[in-house]
């Protein structure tokens, strides 16, 4: 097989995979945006038990789970490590998402429990990709957002059902 043929078939794999991830799922002109967008990706592999990235790490890629199983790990104050999470490709995960915002440290560290392949989107790409198409950059700014909101929301109803534990405990309830 030729080496354009083979970038080709690579690129529509791409291509087809991008199509089903949720976070692009409201994009306008869908077809068109994974078409420009799987320009701008690269694809990277991993080995089993290998480190994507470390809570706490500068954060600049979002990584979309293509093949293989992750577990998203936290440490807690006295340093214990906790899994969080298993993501697994068939639900097409996007991952650390929040680098494509700002370089605020990792929030969680990930790790690979199986060999894994993901597609990444740099900060930088991602930038000038949507100085090229503002209408398809804001709606995967939306996307991000919405993700962010819920997150928010659920870790605002978790705080409140710690509170309510911590106070009947307190009052010996």
């Amino acid at each position: 097989m030729s080496s354009l043929l083979k970038a080709l078939n690579e690129n529509f794999g791409i291509e087809e995979f991008l199509m089903g991830v949720e976070l692009f799922k409201d994009v306008p002109e869908k077809e068109q945006f994974i078409t420009a967008l799987s320009h701008v990706v690269e694809v990277k592999d991993f080995n089993k038990n290998e480190t994507i990235f470390e809570e706490g790490d500068g954060g600049e890629n979002l990584y979309i789970l293509r093949e293989g199983e992750v577990v998203v790990q936290k440490s807690n104050p006295d340093g214990q490590v906790f899994n969080v999470i298993v993501l697994s490709s068939k639900e097409k995960p996007a991952i650390g998402e929040g680098g494509l915002i700002e370089r605020s440290p990792r929030s969680a560290t990930v790790r690979c429990r199986t060999q894994c392949s993901f597609v990444v989107l740099s900060r930088d790409k991602f930038n000038h990709f949507c100085e090229e198409h503002p209408k398809w950059g804001i709606a995967v700014y939306r996307s991000i957002f919405k993700i962010m909101v819920l997150r928010l929301r659920k870790m605002n109803t978790d705080l409140m059902l710690l509170h309510k534990a911590l106070t009947n405990e307190i009052r010996g309830n």
